[in-house]
């Protein structure tokens, strides 16, 4: 979905579990918010690094996205992974090998 929307440095930050990476302060403090919410007393969670009136928008965004992946990996062919495991492969190397230039 990242890279879709042109974050694809962004992607490459949350897959290589490197925040820090993320240049803008607020985008990566959504997606630290994110990456905690499995945890109900997280501070982020307590106390959210948007405004009231983004919550909508920025929660809405979040499950929108887990709703979608739910609804690929319940239906997705089993088959299909280790030809669609090599392709992403080496779309991420491609994109990595671009990233380190």
């Amino acid at each position: 979905m990242l890279s879709g929307l042109r974050h694809d440095k962004v992607a490459i930050a949350i897959v290589k579990n490197d925040l820090n990476a993320i240049a803008d302060t607020k985008f990566r403090s959504i997606v630290e918010w994110a990456l905690s919410s499995n945890q109900p007393n997280h501070p982020l969670q307590l106390n959210p690094p948007f405004k009231n009136i983004e919550a909508p928008e920025i929660i809405g965004a979040a499950l929108n996205f887990h709703y979608t992946n739910r609804l690929v990996n319940c239906t997705r062919d089993r088959k299909l992974d280790k030809i669609t495991n090599k392709i992403r492969g080496k779309i991420m190397i491609q994109n990595y090998m671009l990233e380190i230039g």
